[in-house]
């Protein structure tokens, strides 16, 4: 028996990934973030980094500039899409 919040979390996560693949562009990383943001700040509760913690990130990769990354916990590959 699944309960509600599994329901709930597989649904979010299948309507995240229609949402990305009808609209952010095809290979073009910053539009798939894009979508990731607009769709989690439009109401719908997501667990990821988000632009606002994002941009710390970035600036981390940025200021280091690592030659290997390894990212652990990845949930809907957000981070890794930054990160790359």
């Amino acid at each position: 028996v699944m309960s509600s919040y599994t329901t709930y979390t597989k649904f979010k996560e299948q309507t995240l990934l229609e949402t990305v693949t009808s609209k952010a562009k095809q290979n073009d990383a910053q539009s798939v973030l894009d979508v990731i943001d607009k769709f989690a700040w439009d109401g719908t509760w997501f667990m990821n980094v988000g632009d606002v913690k994002g941009k710390i990130l970035d600036d981390a990769i940025r200021a280091r500039q690592p030659k290997l990354v390894l990212e652990l916990g990845a949930y809907c590959g957000y981070s890794a899409t930054r990160i790359a």
